[in-house]
């Protein structure tokens, strides 16, 4: 098997390989944009129409919920009694957490982020600790399976409500219009407050008739709480937030209307609905959403942002709105057409990037009118629980009450510039695609493309003949998809989809065919396309160093005709020795999509220097490039199996040095 070092062939055989097909294998997974895509599921198919399957809790990674649903013990309508089961979000597989044997859940249920204690209200004996059955705060564990009564309220006309807890359960808020302390003797409506460690009870608030509060919400740490009074007598609202370590209060915001506040997990700002004009945004007065940054520890220079932006229509309407835990986006109903979707004033879902000033409508309901149920978002925003009698999915026709999720993701879009199959002359290659999930589950896309952008039918073993590969990946889960190799060479590029937290490794394998002997492997990890880079040269003896740029090519669901010179990146590479001296620069043009893969020496073939150098190459680009360097040895004066050449991939370093930075060069001939 015979070999030379010279021109474009890198292990030249009886029907060499150049190396631009080389390469096909080596190049990295490049994530280059991100897309956006929400998904609606039915988790519960029940045929009461009573109650159905009504949402209850989401767990804060977004992987399990809690729904409360009627359960039969018996014959008749009335043996039916309405039972807790969490259902894990991955699998749709419901589990049953409570085994009552009266009304139990009459009231409100809310549960930690865990979803390990469920609160709930409930005026029932449940624990032989309410005999005169007066509404009371319980708990449930679902470790245990036990209730526990928080409160022992003894006033018969005793109402508990909005109860909450913290993420972390350590701590319980709630209202009631009890005296549990002998501090509420006009048993006027107050905040309680909860320590589920110290299992003591405290009185927030102490207020009179006239005062009213609106549902406390609590910080992950439940060190935070935030409220809203209402002055009935002067119509002005106020909102506030304590600090429950050490019993500081703050006022942090005042007007005439002002809808109940939320607070972030992290207690750094607090979310609101007014139609008024804080800060001079709300001119037309219609409902709007606003934040506040809690970052000022003396309360000063406090200023709401407008979010809802998107609408200025007086009179509009956002009803339960939600914040996720990082506090980022945030989902809620309106009857509007926000999206410049005709709904016909049907309530429908919205949700709404921060960050990206983006606003997604999550359900096109028309004409649909239904009461608006609870509302439940995740930490980092990407799912929503909630339930609705619409038929959203498809599965609800008989219009029952029925517990619906929306999953949303930012996906990553990626690129393996350049893939390959088969065999030329003496050497079979192959490519194994190894991917690693460590985000949330997704569905991986892998779609297959020739040079010119068409749809590249490759053969993937069990898969069988395909040009796109979908594989559903858990969180924590690998998957190995490889190619066999078996006809002619076919070259190209994929396009690889996933949500946040894939990781990918292409291999690339050269083989003798008939003996099954491996001759090289090398294997390149997942990376982010760079503008500026620098690469270690050494040409010294059998060694050649390459490089491999791709422009990334557009986005869109078809690829064909991607190359274009409309995005195209022209790269300024400078060459120096190991003295940090100018041996010469070009510019080279890459159309978008296009990729070049050649020797550094090829790149420079006039300078003499090239072919037995140690050096530096940096370039600089005004797109960013998938790239990758590939360390090539090989003996021209032996011959297989005396040598076996070896093929390395290398990082490229980010980044070049400061003196290089300099304007356009002229290109070299």
């Amino acid at each position: 098997m015979g070999r030379s070092l010279m021109g474009s062939r890198l292990f030249p055989t009886k029907g060499a390989l150049s190396w631009t097909l080389v390469c096909l294998m080596i190049s990295s997974l490049s994530a280059v944009a991100s897309e956006y895509t929400c998904s609606i599921e039915q988790l519960s198919h029940t045929s009461d129409r009573q109650i159905g399957a009504r949402a209850v809790a989401l767990s804060g990674n977004g992987r399990q919920a809690i729904v409360r649903a009627r359960v039969s013990s018996g014959s008749g309508p009335l043996a039916a009694k309405p039972e807790l089961f969490q259902v894990d979000l991955g699998t749709g597989e419901f589990s049953r957490l409570t085994r009552t044997s009266e009304e139990t859940f009459s009231g409100e249920i809310t549960a930690d982020s865990k979803l390990d204690r469920i609160l709930f209200v409930s005026d029932r004996n449940l624990t032989d600790e309410n005999p005169n059955q007066v509404s009371q705060l319980f708990l449930f564990t679902s470790e245990d399976r036990e209730i526990f009564q928080l409160t022992h309220f003894t006033y018969s006309q005793t109402q508990v409500l909005s109860p909450t807890i913290s993420g972390d359960g350590s701590r319980v808020a709630f209202l009631a219009n009890a005296n549990p302390l002998g501090s509420n003797r006009d048993l006027s409506r107050e905040i309680f407050l909860i320590d589920l460690k110290a299992r003591e009870i405290s009185q927030i608030t102490h207020l009179t008739q006239p005062t009213i509060p609106s549902a406390p919400t609590l910080s992950y740490d439940g060190k935070k709480l935030a409220y809203l009074l209402t002055h009935t007598l002067s119509g002005f609202s106020e909102i506030d937030l304590i600090d429950l370590e050490n019993g500081e209060a703050r006022l942090i915001y005042t007007a005439d209307r002002l809808a109940s506040p939320i607070l972030t997990s992290d207690g750094s700002s607090i979310f609101f609905v007014t139609d008024i004009d804080p800060e001079g945004f709300n001119l037309d007065g219609s409902l709007e959403i606003f934040r506040i940054d809690l970052g000022h520890s003396d309360g000063s220079a406090l200023s709401a942002d407008q979010l809802s932006n998107f609408v200025q229509i007086k009179g509009s309407s956002f009803d339960n709105l939600k914040v996720s835990g990082n506090g980022q986006r945030i989902v809620f109903r309106s009857q509007l057409d926000l999206a410049d979707w005709n709904g016909e004033g049907a309530d429908n879902l919205y949700l709404f990037d921060i960050a990206e000033s983006r606003l997604e409508q999550l359900t096109q309901l028309r004409g649909f009118n239904e009461p608006s149920s609870e509302l439940f978002i995740d930490k980092k925003g990407e799912r929503v629980l909630f339930s609705s009698r619409a038929n959203l999915a498809g599965s609800n026709s008989d219009g029952n009450i029925e517990t619906f999720t929306v999953g949303c993701q930012n996906i990553e879009v990626y690129f393996f510039p350049q893939i390959g199959d088969g065999r030329t002359g003496e050497i079979q290659f192959r490519t194994s695609f190894i991917l690693a999930n460590t985000g949330p589950d997704t569905d991986v896309e892998i779609d297959f493309f020739s040079s010119q952008g068409e749809p590249l039918l490759l053969d993937l073993g069990g898969l069988g003949r395909r040009e796109r590969a979908v594989v559903q990946m858990r969180q924590g889960t690998p998957f190995i998809l490889s190619t066999r190799g078996l006809a002619g060479l076919k070259v190209g590029f994929a396009r690889v989809r996933a949500s946040s937290g894939i990781a990918g490794t292409a291999v690339f394998t050269g083989s003798n065919p008939s003996t099954q002997t491996t001759l090289y492997e090398a294997a390149v990890p997942l990376a982010a396309p760079i503008s500026e880079f620098s690469v270690v040269v050494n040409t010294l003896g059998h060694y050649q160093t390459g490089l491999a740029m791709v422009n990334p090519p557009a986005l869109g669901n078809s690829v064909a005709g991607l190359i274009s010179d409309s995005e195209s990146a022209e790269v300024l590479l400078r060459l120096y020795d190991d003295d940090f001296n100018l041996l010469g620069q070009r510019v080279v043009v890459l159309a978008q999509g296009q990729h070049l893969s050649s020797f550094v020496a090829q790149l420079f073939p006039k300078i003499s220097q090239v072919r037995e150098m140690i050096g530096l190459l940096t370039a600089k680009s005004n797109r960013p490039l998938a790239v990758v360097t590939l360390r090539y040895r090989d003996d021209p004066t032996k011959h297989f199996p005396a040598d076996i050449p070896s093929l390395t991939t290398l990082p490229v370093a980010p980044g070049i040095p400061e003196d290089v930075r300099s304007p356009d060069a002229s290109p070299q001939p």
